[in-house]
């Protein structure tokens, strides 16, 4: 039997880098089997809206309502040259 799954724990998500990282993994262990989509759907958003932030920082801007996290996280899913 599956267990819930704690994704703060296995995906930690600190800065703009460890997001990466955590795009990666999730995308890795969804192709094996470990993770279902759902699950490494929700590792990505979290990632985009850290690399959001930390993009809007580095540009000095205020963070942006108009981009769409999850049309980020879905061009991650769509593109895995990304």
């Amino acid at each position: 039997m599956r267990h819930e799954l704690d994704i703060d724990l296995i995906f930690p998500i600190k800065d703009e880098t460890s997001a990466w990282l955590m795009c990666l993994k999730a995308e890795s262990l969804c192709e094996a089997g470990i993770i279902d989509t759902d699950e490494m759907n929700a590792v990505l958003e979290r990632a985009a809206e850290v690399i959001d932030q930390a993009q809007d920082k580095q540009r000095g801007a205020q963070p942006s309502s108009s981009r769409s996290i999850a049309g980020f996280a879905a061009s991650l899913i769509s593109d895995p040259t990304l």
